[in-house]
């Protein structure tokens, strides 16, 4: 959908009543060029997942894209898999065990030209191997009229039947492997703080960095804290047990990258 102020095609999610009356309707725009195709509803029935693309600013390239939002269309995040070069975009997504399935194209592997992609994710739209980073989405509501029904233009359709040649010699590559897309780290946007009264640091994740572990040392070297974990929420607590005033250094750790900082305890 385009509307005026977002020169290049923004994502339309609309929702309607039985009779066709709309609810409320948003466009979703980056400013650079997006699209969808498919639209899911999630796995709580609380929210929407929608897949399609998101082209880059200064190439034009496309990234494939999974966004998800909630019930009233409000953005929860979004995905992108792509190295900016001649990927390409998501056509359909499915349901599946602790996850979902998603098919499309993409032109920077494989023989040449187009070629077809399937990548699995777990139901926060990451794939363990496989790199991503966010687009820098701005939701407006879109004002649209409903303007009845299309009876007076109804359509013609024309059967043509199509005989497919079936050949083998297909080849698999696995985009996501250390050949394929490399890992775009967003861990220097992590920030954190310590709560003194409550023995709680805090990490602000905007990025939904996969965080894998994270290890606290004090200035001799001394591990005070240390845990495995396996989250990507945008706001996460650590509970600490009572640790003596003094400036502690943290590391954490993804399948990106890593960043490190200190804070103190007073």
């Amino acid at each position: 959908s385009f509307q005026i102020g977002y020169p290049l095609s923004g994502i339309l999610l609309m929702k309607t009543d039985s009779s066709g009356n709309i609810l409320w309707s948003n466009l979703y725009s980056t400013g650079n060029g997006v699209g969808c195709a498919d639209l899911l509803l999630n796995e709580n029935k609380l929210g929407f997942y929608v897949c399609g693309y998101s082209s880059d600013s200064t190439t034009g390239n496309r990234n494939a894209l999974i966004m998800k939002t909630d019930m009233q269309g409000v953005l929860k995040w979004n995905n992108l898999y792509g190295n900016d070069t001649l990927d390409g975009s998501f056509d359909a997504l499915a349901p599946m065990p602790n996850g979902y399935m998603l098919v499309g194209t993409g032109s920077t592997f494989g023989l040449g030209l187009e070629d077809i992609t399937i990548m699995n994710t777990d139901t926060a739209g990451l794939a363990p191997t496989c790199a991503l980073h966010q687009a820098n989405f701005t939701t407006s509501n879109f004002q649209l009229t409903n303007n009845g029904s299309l009876n007076a233009y109804l359509p013609s359709v024309v059967v043509i039947n199509q005989n497919f040649i079936s050949l083998s010699g297909v080849q698999s590559f696995d985009v996501c492997s250390t050949t394929g897309i490399t890992p775009v780290s967003q861990m220097a946007s992590i920030t954190f703080s310590y709560l003194n009264n409550e023995n709680i640091l805090h990490l602000l994740n905007p990025a939904h960095e996969t965080i894998s572990c994270m290890k606290v040392t004090d200035l001799s070297g001394k591990i005070v804290f240390d845990m495995n974990s396996n989250t990507s929420e945008t706001s996460i607590d650590f509970q600490f047990p009572v640790i003596a005033s003094g400036i502690y250094l943290i590391n954490l750790l993804s399948g990106s990258g890593n960043v490190t900082g200190k804070f103190v305890v007073n």
